[in-house]
């Protein structure tokens, strides 16, 4: 055993290694429980912004399907409006072709009749 005595104090090589030992055992034990406290903090903050952004994406899909309903619903009524009016220049065109005719059958009638 190393003693030394050094201005009236008593100095153990051992007790002095092991003192430093259970301090560097001690730092090592803080210096863990604070990496995994902060690591914990780390993954709670990480859980929260990505419970923020799916709340996010959740509002942007929900948006994004009104104006798609919006958007199919006016090339609907769109695509119903130019089916009407077609039908309606149709029926115009027909009338217009039986009237035609019958302005060529009186025409043919009344030249026959001479």
């Amino acid at each position: 055993m190393s003693t030394e005595e050094i201005k009236g104090i008593v100095i153990n090589g051992k007790v002095i290694s092991a003192l430093v030992g259970v301090f560097t055992l001690a730092a090592m034990l803080f210096s863990g429980v604070g990496y995994v406290t902060y690591q914990g903090f780390e993954l709670n903050q990480a859980k929260s912004d990505i419970t923020k952004l799916e709340a996010k994406v959740d509002t942007n899909v929900a948006e994004l399907r009104l104006q798609m309903e919006t958007s199919n619903k006016e090339v609907r009524e769109n695509y119903q409006m130019i089916l009407d009016r077609f039908d309606k220049l149709t029926g115009e065109v027909t009338k217009l072709t039986i009237a035609v005719g019958n302005v060529q059958y009186k025409q043919d009638n009344t030249q026959a009749q001479r």
